[in-house]
């Protein structure tokens, strides 16, 4: 419920501020099934968890694998931001400070704030 609550909060404010936007809702329905092997090796291994062990672990005939596979794409989504790429919307501006929100996720669903530029979107 919170989080309902805070998507409709970004998107109030930024009909508020009367500015084009665009908002991208990203529904990863069954995303575990579809996990690519070399994908999940590197994120298990820059969560820094031993190389010997990953082999092990996924080596075997049978294994199961407990692992938030949206940090990808949150630290992707990130990314995009510091470097520019994409703005999210101001929320929350005093005129002097503001919160900027670029996406927002909950179980398998992602919100994607931007502006209603063609270089975002790309």
């Amino acid at each position: 419920m919170d989080a309902v609550l805070e998507a409709n909060e970004v998107v109030d404010s930024r009909m508020k501020q009367k500015k084009a936007r665009i908002l991208c809702k990203l529904d990863i329905e069954k995303v575990y099934d579809h996990v690519n092997r070399e994908y999940l090796l590197n994120v298990l291994e820059k969560m820094r968890f031993g190389l010997k062990w990953i082999k092990f672990c996924t080596s075997s005939v049978k294994f199961s694998t407990l692992i938030n596979v949206m940090e990808g794409l949150n630290n992707m989504l990130k990314t995009t931001n510091t470097n520019g790429w994409l703005r999210g919307f101001d929320v929350a501006s005093n005129g002097k400070e503001s919160l900027e929100v670029t996406h927002l996720q909950y179980a398998d669903d992602t919100l994607i704030f931007c502006g209603a530029k063609e270089e975002q979107l790309k």
